[in-house]
């Protein structure tokens, strides 16, 4: 029996050596190849949009890439064709810079006598958000959708910790609790193999945007199941933190790891098993609590430049 104990410390002992140092691997040298921590520290130079204009002035002002995860990008323009009366497909503005979208771009050029490319130029930008932002009901729409929902307290003081969310050492947690790290890894390469779902919520749609809040968000609430809430939701902004993807897109799957967290905790003190995650999760979503849109950003010299 004391052979059995002494062999089974020696193996806990090399589970927490692997995971302590993959996690500091993880943390100190990949962001630094992908060129994630570049991104993460750029945080400090943003700031919520107070408006539609000053994030549209923003907008037009970023080069534009026509890849399907380049959310941030898309869905602003999506908005802007669709409030122009542009087919961009039944399920709306859902963050994929499709055949649909590609067509009704090409089509607003060759109406407006621009140059025919397909793509979203500056010039092409312009004219777009001249043309919308000038109709009020267009304008009250848009900044509904995309920059209201983001001018809550809980939401600014998310833009004052993300800094330390993105930090090598931002989730002290994860190194004293290697079974979290387990677990984590475990939900990420689960998520995978799960039906997608956000087929449930709004099936035959796209809607890359909706997709992605509801997996990073089950993920979040899975391991809460297991571990601590806030332990979860640390989980899963060290995976977004060595995660390229631009700021946007970032801070919202930070945000709505949070909110994941606090909803699974709601469930769970509730002791309503009947509510499946996806469940409450999609429920989150129709009441507003998630976000499905990347983050309105607006650089903070720019705003004060202007002001």
């Amino acid at each position: 029996m004391k052979q059995f104990f002494k062999s089974l410390g020696k193996i806990a002992l090399r589970v927490l050596i692997y995971s302590e140092v993959s996690l500091a691997i993880n943390c100190l040298l990949i962001p630094r190849f992908t060129g994630a921590i570049e991104e993460n520290k750029r945080i400090s130079e943003f700031e919520i949009a107070g408006n539609a204009q000053d994030f549209f002035d923003e907008y037009k002002e970023h080069p534009f890439i026509s890849d399907t995860a380049d959310v941030n990008n898309t869905v602003p323009l999506q908005f802007l064709l669709k409030e122009c009366g542009y087919d961009i497909g039944s399920c709306g503005p859902d963050g994929v810079f499709g055949g649909l979208t590609a067509k009704a771009l090409r089509q607003f050029q060759e109406d407006h006598a621009i140059v025919v490319t397909g793509e979203p130029d500056k010039e092409t930008l312009v004219a777009l958000t001249n043309m919308v932002l000038k109709d009020p009901a267009s304008y009250k729409r848009l900044e509904n959708t995309l920059i209201c929902p983001y001018q809550t307290d809980r939401v600014s003081k998310l833009m004052q910790e993300a800094p330390s969310y993105l930090s090598a050492f931002g989730q002290p947690i994860l190194f004293l609790r290697p079974d979290i790290q387990l677990r984590a890894a475990y939900e990420l390469f689960a998520n995978d193999l799960r039906e997608d779902p956000a087929s449930i919520a709004l099936p035959g749609c796209t809607n890359n945007h909706l997709r992605d809040a509801l997996r990073h968000s089950e993920s979040v609430y899975r391991i809460s199941t297991r571990f601590s809430y806030d332990a979860a939701a640390a989980a899963g902004d060290y995976r977004e933190r060595n995660h390229v993807s631009p700021l946007p897109c970032k801070l919202m799957d930070i945000y709505n790891h949070h909110v994941a967290a606090d909803i699974a905790r709601e469930i769970h003190q509730s002791d309503n098993d009947s509510i499946t995650p996806t469940q409450a999760l999609v429920k989150g979503i129709e009441d507003g609590r998630l976000m499905i849109y990347p983050f309105p950003l607006v650089r903070k010299e720019k705003v004060a430049a202007t002001n």
